[in-house]
């Protein structure tokens, strides 16, 4: 059932570490952009929320996360 749901996004944002990522190593072969060991991710970014990524730079943008980071400063 993951699977299915991997082939929808066009993203992938995780805290796990690479080699224990199941489903960044899938989006990966799937040529799906995946940005892993992103710590703190699933506090900040809610489910269903829209956001931006640069996989290759390791930068998320979203209203929430930029919210989030200007209360943490």
């Amino acid at each position: 059932k993951i699977l299915h749901l991997l082939k929808m996004a066009s993203g992938i944002i995780t805290q796990e570490k690479f080699d224990d990522c199941y489903t960044g190593i899938v989006g990966s072969a799937l040529d799906i952009p995946v940005l892993i060991d992103a710590a703190g991710c699933t506090e900040t970014l809610k489910s269903g929320t829209t956001v931006k990524l640069d996989a290759t730079k390791g930068i998320v943008s979203s209203s929430t996360l930029e919210s989030s980071l200007n209360r943490e400063e």
